[in-house]
């Protein structure tokens, strides 16, 4: 697993990243952002700083929301570029990914779930 380069235009790359820093927060942390934060590092300074990011409370609950939803986009971005799909179900899919996020928007369960 790794961190890629964000683009814009591809959601896959927002989702892999997300789903990987998730999976891989403990490492993150300890191993790399501690030993690069150390002050004989080239690049402490910076380390240090998103060390004290990923400490925070408001870190790791955008970093599980984003994971849930953009677990939904991912699904619909896979069906979207397979070779079978159809204007029909594209519309179909996309209709079907709003009324999903716009559920979890609006209900309480769905906000339990993720927390």
């Amino acid at each position: 697993m790794e961190l890629t380069q964000l683009s814009d235009t591809r959601w896959a790359c927002h989702w892999q990243n997300v789903n990987n820093t998730k999976r891989l927060f403990h490492a993150i942390q300890q191993s790399c952002l501690r030993e690069l934060s150390q002050p004989l590092n080239r690049c402490f300074v910076e380390a240090e700083g998103l060390l004290m990011q990923l400490q925070k409370y408001e870190f790791v609950v955008c970093l599980t929301v984003f994971e849930n939803i953009l677990s939904i986009v991912h699904v619909a971005h896979k069906s979207l570029q397979s070779k079978g799909s159809t204007l029909a179900t594209a519309s179909n899919l996309v209709n079907n990914t709003m009324l999903t996020l716009e559920e979890m928007r609006c209900n309480d369960k769905a906000w339990q779930d993720i927390w």
